[in-house]
């Protein structure tokens, strides 16, 4: 009880820490709709100028936020995904995630991808077959001497010589790996672009959606997400477990 105390008063601090700059809706009881969507759990808020939803998903490797933001007002405003943030919360103390920018994730995409083909490259470019060639030989030898005698004898042998030289398999199956991860690394980018949210501005009836990238949650506890739109700072409490 006392865990969960101490938790409830951290996401109060937290939420009324906001009302300096902004007027803040906390995602509880009947303010917040909450379902669950193709298995996955959706938070909604809507307030008298915006209505905004987020999922959370661990990645792996990232915190994805699916984010949608339609205008529900009569004045335009902007929607900037840089200013979103996220708070991982445990009973002990509370920790603001980075948020991880769509071109961040691109270059350290870019870096793997460059460091597993120079392994390959240099890995099939040292690659030797050996190649066995057998020689074989025979023939008659005669021989006479001064006083003349003479004598003959046939010979035959297999001589057998080793040569290495490169793996000219391995360096086009190496070529061929090393294509194929470009081509996989550009089918990840464009993916990326094609689901990343932008920044945007909204007029009334309009909407966007989107997902925005953080640092990997802890593998258990819960967070706090910050959406400030239009004047208002959207907050969505997520129970993450093991």
């Amino acid at each position: 009880m006392k865990s969960a105390s101490a938790v409830a008063l951290l996401f109060l601090s937290l939420s009324l820490s906001n009302f300096a700059t902004a007027q803040a809706l906390l995602c509880e009881g009947s303010a917040c709709d909450a379902a669950y969507v193709s298995g996955v759990r959706v938070k909604t808020l809507t307030s008298l100028s915006a209505l905004v939803s987020v999922s959370a998903a661990d990645t792996g490797r990232y915190l994805a936020l699916t984010v949608t933001v339609r205008n529900a007002g009569d004045q335009r405003f902007d929607v900037l995904p840089k200013t979103f943030s996220v708070t991982a919360i445990t009973s002990k103390k509370e920790k603001k995630l980075e948020y991880i920018a769509a071109s961040q994730m691109e270059k350290k995409a870019e870096r793997r991808v460059a460091w597993a083909n120079g392994i390959n490259a240099f890995g099939a470019g040292m690659a030797q077959q050996q190649i066995t060639t057998q020689t074989t030989s025979s023939g008659t030898v005669n021989a006479y001497g001064s006083g003349g005698a003479s004598a003959y004898g046939n010979y035959s042998g297999t001589t057998t010589s080793t040569t290495s030289v490169p793996d000219y398999q391995a360096q086009a199956q190496a070529q061929a790996n090393i294509a194929a991860r470009r081509a996989s690394l550009q089918v990840e980018e464009a993916s990326l672009e094609a689901r990343v949210l932008r920044n945007s501005t909204l007029s009334p009836s309009e909407s966007v959606s989107g997902v925005v990238y953080f640092k990997r949650v802890p593998k258990e506890g819960k967070i706090l997400i910050h959406i400030p739109v239009a004047g208002t700072d959207y907050e969505f409490p997520f129970q993450f477990e093991k």
